[in-house]
């Protein structure tokens, strides 16, 4: 029974060092095969792909995240925050895209309709990042902190470039980086507060 449990253990190890490999690197292929179909004007085919991108960078990430926590001041620093940054963008660009596709496609064809699902797509994506942000808490600060810097930095690109053109995919970007803010803002509150409260309080001296 102990070889048995023994031998899990070992397996289970191995399988939490491959698997977040095995996520980026679907992510990373996908990346290259996007690089090939968009630029040939392939938009739905490209969209597709990024599926792939995206699900191996928020798989990755979120693996990462639950053994980062435990692991290496490697793996705190750079590993987490690699994967972060990644998946955040990527996370941004999905949402963003998918509107993009189908503008050039020509089923969005401009309008209110057009705009609305924009900030449709905007809401669901801010909503997931704030999800991920939620979950991303069990691991290292510097992961989901680079995760939402990421997609912040995104949306301020859409501010950026929406300011004069649609003020509701304007508003609407404001509105979802306030909320990724704030959700960021508990988050390191409470992981500030977690390892302060973990901390063994000194002696006084009398």
């Amino acid at each position: 029974m102990r070889i048995l449990t023994a031998s899990f253990r070992r397996t289970e190890c191995c399988w939490n060092k491959i698997a977040p490999l095995g996520a980026s690197a679907l992510a990373y292929f996908s990346n290259g095969v996007w690089e090939i179909v968009f630029p040939a004007r392939e938009f739905v085919l490209s969209q597709i792909v990024f599926v792939g991108i995206s699900t191996g960078a928020v798989v990755a990430f979120a693996l990462v995240q639950r053994e980062a926590g435990s692991g290496s001041r490697f793996d705190r620093w750079l590993v987490a925050p690699a994967f972060g940054l990644l998946a955040g963008w990527v996370t941004a660009a999905f949402f963003i895209g998918l509107v993009t596709v189908l503008v050039a496609t020509g089923v969005l064809n401009g309008g209110i309709g057009e705009v609305l699902f924009g900030a449709l797509m905007l809401i669901v994506g801010g909503v997931f990042a704030c999800a991920m942000l939620l979950a991303g808490r069990i691991g290292p600060v510097q992961g989901y902190f680079a995760y939402g810097g990421a997609v912040l930095w995104a949306l301020a690109g859409v501010v950026a470039n929406q300011y004069q053109n649609s003020l509701i995919t304007f508003s609407t970007s404001i509105v979802c980086a306030l909320l990724i803010a704030a959700i960021l803002f508990i988050a390191l509150r409470r992981s500030d507060a977690g390892r302060g409260a973990g901390q063994p309080s000194r002696p006084r001296v009398a």
